[in-house]
Parts: C-alpha cells; structure tokens; sequence
C-alpha cells in the first residue's frame, strides 16, 4: 500500500477498508457484482436487499473528504459504485479537495450538502429517500458537476425532495432523473446559479403535491441551455414548472414536455423570464386539471428572434387562449420579433389581436372605453388598419352617389334659374346629379355641381341625407389621418 491511511483504518469494515485502498490508488470500487456491470441500471428492490457486504458508513465517506483516512487521495477522488450508504451522508460546510461519486448506490437516509465545496457530487443512478426530510438538501452547494442522471429521489415531505436553492454549479445533469415527493415539491432550486447547462430531459420524471409545484426555478441564472424535453412534469395541486425571474443566457426548451397541474396557478409558470437566445416551445400535453385556461403564464417572457418549435400564429394562439389572464407584453414582444424579421404585416395582426383579447377578456372596465376600442377596431382596426378608414370613405361616396342620383331624379335637385327668367328650373342632367353625390361624398374637395335641392320632398329629405353624409366623411376622414399617425393606438 503506497498511500498513507489514518488511524480509524482498522475500525473499517471490509468494505470500508477496501475503499480506502481504492481512493489511494485512483481506483473504483465496484459492489454490484458481475451481474451487474457497468452502465446496467439496477433494480431499486435488488439495492433494498443489499446486506453488510454492500454496507458503507455515511460517516468514513465524510472523513475520507475530510482527509482523515487517506493521506494522499488521488485526485479521481471516492469512486463507488453499487453500495448502501448506512446513515443520512453529512457534508453540511464540508470543503473538499476530491470528488465524490456514488454510481448505483442507495442512500435510503439522503445527503445534506448545504454550504459545502466539492469538485464533483456524481450521483447516477442512485437511490435517495428518507421518511420525512428531503433526500437531498444542498442549498449553497458549490461544485462544478452535480450529476442526478438517471437517479431516483423518493420523499413525503414539505420542503422539495431535491434542494438546490443558492446552489453555485458549474453543470446540472438530471436526465432520465426521477424526483417524487408526496408531500411538496419534487425539485426547489430558487436562485440556484448554474455556469452551463441544465439538462431536464432524457426521460426526467418529477412528480409532487403540494400547492407550491413540482419543479422550481424561480430567480435561478444558468449562464447555458435549459433543457427540459422528453419529460414528464406533474404538480397535483400547483404548477409543473416555475421559473419566475429566471435567466437563461442561451436556449431554453421545452419540447415534447408532459406538464399537468391543478389550482389557479398556470402549468407552466414563466413569468418574468429572460432567455438570451432561442426559446423553442413544442411540448407535448400541458393539462391544468383545475383551470382549462390555466395552461401557460408567460407575461414578462423575453426571448431573441421568433419561438422555435411552433410558427407564430401558434404561438399568438397559446397567448390568446393559454393564458390565465390578459396581458399586452406577450403579444407586444412577438411583434417586435416579428418586425425584427421583417413581417410588418404579421406583427400588425398581432398587435390588432392583443386590443381584442384586451376587450375579449374584460381588461378595459369602462364603457366608453370599451365602445371606443370596438369602433376603433371596425374602423381602423385599432389603429394597425387606417386604410379601413378609407374603405368606409369610399363606401360613404358612392352612398352619395346613389341617393343623388335616385332622389334627383326625383325632383330633388334642379338647375338653378337665370336671374329674371320666367323659366321653371330645369331638372339636373345625370352627370350634374353624379357631381353633386361626389360633392357630398368629398369632404377635401372643392364643390363643383351646378345643382341645388328644391324645395320638395325630397329635396328637404337630400338636404338631411347630405348632412349627415358630410359628416360621415369628414368623421372618417379624420380617423384616417389619426390612424395614420398613431394617435389611436395611443388610446
């Protein structure tokens, strides 16, 4: 034996001691048995059957971290696969110069890594349980990779099975992860900072009760990818996924994701979220089994260029009809992205979609308003569309051209009569009566028929008709030009 190793060595049991020979020489130490390589996942009742041979102490796996039975570790650090950890694991404010890998092992009392410094905490593939606490608790945790992949995380508990709030990471792997608490959340992570990656994907399963949702993210800074694809996320009572105030400084996918919850909070809860590049939303289900309306929330979502995964009148309709409630930014940063990419049009039709929603979903209370925004809407289509101003203007002139040409022939409109002429007034020709139905249609232009309205009946009633008909014009006219100039948007 070329390494040194403390004076506890002899307490050791077999296994013990054997890992300590193992942490010396840079080697693994491999309980599992031939039956069960390296790679093979093991089944959580084989791990429940494990008896003294497979036991390992909580407590030599914290001094040996701490340096007290190796004096010479080699850098690989505790590489140990296939064994059951006797005792809840304390690195409570440990700092360690080796990382720690537990492959495939059962921790059925958990670990507590709160405040504590490691290289590396490699878990894959274990299984972390307790009574009533949190099978993993590591708030403060600092290490460059905490690898959860494919391990299983049982918990009846209120706080989350799985604690990283504050944690400081360099990596987050929990692919093929399964987190179920039957009490609380399955995952808190509430400003956890991650340099890279998170990875929530490859079969991840988190399931938990509780009105605070399974996975929680909010305020957490993760400088990569948040991955979170080919996963099956459920809140009983709450949301599936929460990530208010999170910032992804890269991409941020939720694809081919299973999202249910239940309560009034949304499913996916992503308000106040920044991702620095592409957002891609293409998941699979996402049910509230309490609020049909309550599948999204994503007031305050920013994100670079278009949404990937859907084209952006999908997306318009999961604002539109996903949402729990109105809210303009949503629909106002998909415009902006759609003018970025140039579709003027698009990003019109999705500003004009948000003053309806705004009315659909009661968000303006006053009456006037409310009548001001649908007249708006028909004429100007909120102001996105003054050209309808012009169509009703057009609309308003060959109204005028036909009550002219109808009531004149009539007897509503003559030629007027030469001064001293003993001459009745003669009948306006049907050109004359076109000129004067353009006259009244025309609020800019300059009068230039040569016919007036006698005094008969329906003289008096063209009279009438002419006024309101000017008025008309004039009132759409004016539209026209405060639409043109935004001014009705702006109201």
């Amino acid at each position: 034996m070329d390494h040194q190793v403390g004076s506890g060595y002899l307490d050791l049991t077999e296994a013990e001691r054997r890992l300590v020979q193992v942490v010396g020489s840079g080697d693994q130490l491999d309980l599992a048995g031939r039956k069960y390589r390296a790679g093979d996942l093991i089944p959580a009742d084989v791990m429940r059957r494990w008896g003294r041979s497979h036991t390992v102490r909580a407590s030599v796996i914290r001094d040996i971290l701490r340096g007290r039975l190796v004096g010479r570790p080699d850098p690989r650090g505790i590489r140990l696969r296939g064994a059951r950890i006797s005792g809840r694991l304390d690195l409570n404010y440990l700092t360690a110069t080796i990382p720690l890998s537990l492959t495939d092992c059962l921790l059925p009392d958990g670990i507590v890594a709160s405040s504590a410094t490691l290289p590396a905490l490699i878990l894959r593939g274990s299984l972390l349980a307790h009574r009533d606490l949190p099978p993993l608790v590591a708030r403060r945790l600092t290490t460059t990779v905490l690898d959860l992949s494919l391990a299983t995380v049982t918990a009846r508990c209120e706080l989350a099975a799985v604690d990283l709030a504050g944690a400081e990471l360099g990596l987050l792997d929990a692919r093929g992860a399964t987190l179920v608490n039957a009490g609380g959340p399955a995952l808190g992570a509430e400003g956890l900072v991650v340099g890279q990656d998170v990875f929530l994907d490859g079969g991840f399963t988190a399931t938990a009760s509780g009105s605070l949702g399974a996975v929680q993210l909010a305020g957490a800074r993760i400088g990569g990818q948040l991955v979170c694809a080919d996963a099956a996320i459920t809140g009983t009572n709450g949301s599936a996924l929460s990530t208010d105030g999170l910032v992804v400084g890269q991409d941020l996918y939720l694809a081919r994701l299973t999202a249910s919850g239940g309560g009034p909070a949304a499913v996916l809860e992503l308000p106040n979220t920044t991702v620095g590049r592409m957002f891609h939303y293409g998941p699979a289900t996402v049910a509230n089994n309490a609020s049909r309306g309550s599948r999204i929330n994503v007031d305050g979502l920013t994100y670079r260029a278009l949404p990937a995964g859907l084209t952006p009148t999908e997306w318009l309709q999961v604002i539109r009809h996903d949402t729990p409630a109105y809210a303009a930014q949503p629909y106002r940063h998909l415009a902006a992205a759609l003018s970025a990419a140039g579709d003027e049009r698009q990003a019109r039709d999705v500003l004009m979609a948000q003053r309806k929603d705004q009315l659909d979903r009661g968000a303006l209370t006053g009456a006037s308003q409310r009548a001001w925004a649908r007249f708006t809407g028909v004429v100007l289509g909120y102001g996105y569309r003054p050209s309808r101003a012009l169509l009703f203007l057009l609309g308003v002139l060959a109204v005028s051209v036909i009550l002219a040409t109808v009531l004149g022939a009539h007897g509503a409109l003559a030629q007027p009569r030469l001064s001293g002429s003993a001459r009745l007034a003669a009948p306006c020709t049907p050109l004359q009566r076109v000129a004067v139905g353009l006259d009244v249609g025309e609020p800019l232009g300059v009068p230039s028929a040569q016919c007036g309205t006698t005094l008969l009946g329906a003289g008096s009633a063209f009279t009438v008709l002419h006024w309101l008909l000017e008025v008309a014009a004039w009132a759409l006219a004016a539209l026209f030009i405060a639409g043109f100039t935004s001014v009705v948007r702006k109201s």
